[in-house]
């Protein structure tokens, strides 16, 4: 220190420095614990957010309507319109009115930006579409442009507007008329009072949850859903019962169904008739051999030992296949029954297969059956009208073998005598003298 200095000046300026050493040793010690908070960090990820694709829906709807429905020429002809859709315009356009009066959200309507959303006449392609290809969404978004969210969306809100719009005429039971008609079809065929045959079918679910796989997985070890049907000659399905895991077999499935639950309830026809002889009172199905001998049952001999039994076999069977070519024509017109669904809830998979059922039998009606068939009127289509009841059955008096052998030993007499003269000499002779006691 100089002589100059004075001691008050020494001491300020050594209380400075000290305080200016302070506080850069407190910088230092915050610039690495920053440093180390930075590394114990996560890195910076980008949020990406949802791109607005402009799609030009009023551009395309236009397109689709010169396409398909309006202008001079149409671009697509009526067989086009049918193989595309699998229906006829007219059908489709029904179908779209229909939706129109029963879904406020169904008529086209005005976005924020006031341009024009979808027009019903689009919404309901594309729904059809869905159901017919069986693909995803974004396969046809080149064309109806709509988001993958949107067309499923509208698919989920069009199944259920079929089901509960349609579901009370296409899938009723037959009322008393339906049945004469049925059971003179069916007589003509060598099965008198039969009122169709019953099968069922197995849909592959792709997307079960991994905790459902095991109650629904199915003999081919993958998860599958089980549609029971009746279905006569002209392929149209009067009973449809959707929902049993694959885990069960048919006769499972017969169970836990409603078929038989008018015969229990005394809602069920009475059909009398006769047949080789002998009287009864109820109707019945052609199955397979897994179902049980009940009364209400016939089915064709595993083994036939002479040609009376391997005739009546041929023709049971020939007449079986009623129902397995109505599942063969539904899964070809909609592919999404036939190959694995990609949905997830099963409350969707069940309306897309109901309405698809519903859509099959509107088809039918509308194209090949005969018009003297609808024959509706006023009547509620979901009970019995003008049918003469049958005094209730239960489950015992049903599962009847006695009355389950006489009936078909009848059968094989009356099929025979319809159709054995149609067999070669040879074989008629060898039947006479097998049949000798």
């Amino acid at each position: 220190m100089s002589d100059t200095d004075s001691d008050e000046d020494y001491f300020s300026r050594r209380h400075r420095r000290r305080r200016a050493n302070a506080a850069m040793v407190v910088r230092t010690i915050m610039w690495q614990q920053s440093i180390s908070l930075m590394d114990q960090q996560p890195e910076h990820i980008e949020v990406k957010r949802r791109r607005y694709s402009i799609r030009n829906r009023v551009l395309h709807d236009a397109i689709m309507m010169r396409d398909y429905f309006t202008g001079g020429k149409l671009t697509y002809s009526e067989k086009n319109f049918h193989d595309r859709l699998r229906m006829k315009r007219e059908l489709f356009l029904k179908i779209k009115d229909n939706l129109c009066e029963r879904d406020p959200e169904w008529p086209q309507g005005i976005d924020a930006l006031g341009i024009p959303g979808h027009s019903p006449h689009m919404k309901t392609l594309a729904c059809l579409r869905l159901l017919d290809t069986g693909q995803s969404a974004d396969s046809i978004d080149d064309y109806v442009r709509m988001g993958k969210t949107t067309l499923y969306k509208k698919l989920k809100r069009f199944v259920r507007n079929i089901v509960r719009r349609y579901g009370g005429e296409y899938l009723r039971n037959p009322n008393q008329d339906d049945i004469n008609r049925i059971l003179a079809e069916n007589e003509a065929r060598g099965f008198p009072s039969m009122l169709g045959s019953v099968d069922c079918m197995h849909w592959p679910w792709k997307n079960c949850p991994s905790s459902w796989a095991g109650y629904y997985a199915s003999y081919k070890g993958e998860p599958m859903i089980v549609l029971e049907g009746v279905s006569t000659y002209d392929l149209w399905f009067w009973h449809a019962y959707f929902g049993s895991p694959g885990s069960n077999n048919d006769l499972n499935v017969l169970n836990t169904s409603p078929l038989f639950d008018g015969i229990f309830d005394e809602n069920a026809p009475k059909v009398d008739f006769q047949v080789g002889g002998g009287r009864f009172d109820m109707g019945y199905y052609l199955t397979d051999g897994i179902y049980p001998k009940l009364s209400t049952i016939v089915q064709a001999y595993k083994k036939p030992t002479n040609l009376r039994q391997r005739c009546f076999t041929k023709m049971q069977e020939g007449a079986r296949k009623d129902v397995e070519r109505a599942f063969g024509v539904l899964q070809a017109k909609w592919n999404i029954v036939r190959g694995p669904v990609e949905h997830w809830d099963e409350e969707d998979l069940e309306f897309i297969m109901l309405a698809c059922v519903i859509l099959h039998n509107m088809i039918i009606e509308h194209e090949r059956r005969d018009r003297a068939w609808r024959t509706f009127g006023d009547e509620d289509y979901r009970v019995y009208y003008d049918i003469v009841p049958r005094g209730a059955v239960n489950y015992h008096e049903l599962k009847h073998e006695p009355l389950y052998n006489d009936l078909r030993l009848r059968l094989i007499n009356h099929v025979w005598d319809m159709f054995g003269n149609n067999m070669a000499p040879e074989q008629a002779e060898e039947a006479q003298y097998m049949d000798k006691p």
